[in-house]
């Protein structure tokens, strides 16, 4: 390419931008769906061709009178789902932060090099001197009062259950954790939905019916060996034993603890309604 050729394509950009001013946000995080998408697909690949990379073994512990499930872990998880989900987190965090500089130039300022969408887990005090309210300030610097209201709405520190479990909290941790070390993938045990759960007992020796759930043992990394469910049982005979059909099934996470599938889906749709808000106030 000539030298004139690329500043042709510099300036049709710089034209592209002025009338969209959010397309570079928009073309980030369709990158970053685009790489959730291949995640997705390649997970679920390994798993239909590689059908012994891990399994439930149950058995049943007479001595604390529990049925249990541990996880046998044949083949580690690709190395190569950490670059994807890396790539991933980078450009929805970059999303973010060009969304914050978009909306600066749209209140008629200048973007300083400290500008980008903050995420705090606690309110920055009112005391000047504090080094939190500096950093704050610093990053919302020549943002509308507008933007800012919609911003402080978004942060962590307003979640009722606490800012540990905010989508925005877990995309800084995992991005912040990806730009100095590897996120390996993990199995971890799935949260809530107990119809996923399709483990029954279909033939007991000794060993009354179970009457209480299992209780799982989810949101955290599991190695070879762990535990993965156990559940209360009442032993009548000398040998008992419980055998079983169905699946316990588990799902791949990444950071710690681990955020699994759903929740890479959940930043996804959390930034696109962010940007969705936001383009209100470029716009106007």
């Amino acid at each position: 390419m000539t030298l004139e050729a690329s500043h042709s394509i510099g300036r049709k950009y710089a034209a592209h931008m002025a009338c969209e001013p959010l397309a570079g946000c928009e073309e980030k995080l369709k990158r970053a769906e685009l790489h959730f998408k291949t995640l997705d697909e390649t997970i679920a690949e390994f798993f239909e061709t590689d059908s012994e990379a891990h399994r439930i073994v149950t058995e049943v512990d007479a001595r604390n009178s529990r049925f249990v499930g541990r996880v046998e872990i044949a083949d580690e998880l690709p190395l190569g789902w950490s670059v994807i989900v890396g790539d991933f987190l980078h450009n929805l965090r970059a999303t973010l932060d060009h969304l914050l500089w978009q909306c600066v130039i749209a209140n008629d300022r200048k973007p300083r090099f400290g500008n980008s969408f903050p995420i705090f887990d606690d309110l920055p005090p009112e005391d000047p001197s504090n080094g939190e309210r500096e950093r704050w300030e610093r990053c919302i610097r020549g943002a509308s009062p507008e933007v800012v209201k919609f911003i402080e709405f978004c942060q962590p520190y307003n979640r009722l259950d606490g800012p540990g479990v905010h989508t925005l909290t877990r995309l800084r941790e995992l991005s912040n954790a990806d730009k100095h070390r590897t996120l390996a993938a993990v199995l971890s045990a799935v949260h809530g939905d107990r119809k996923q759960f399709t483990l029954r007992p279909v033939e007991l020796r000794h060993v009354r019916p179970p009457t209480e759930n299992m209780q799982v043992k989810a949101g955290r990394p599991l190695k070879d060996g762990d535990l993965v469910f156990e559940m209360p049982i009442t032993i009548i005979g000398p040998n008992p034993e419980i055998k079983t059909e169905g699946s316990v099934p588990l799902d791949v996470g990444f950071g710690q603890p681990p955020v699994p599938m759903k929740g890479l889906k959940q930043m996804v749709d959390v930034v696109a309604v962010i940007l969705r808000e936001c383009r209100g106030f470029i716009s106007t």
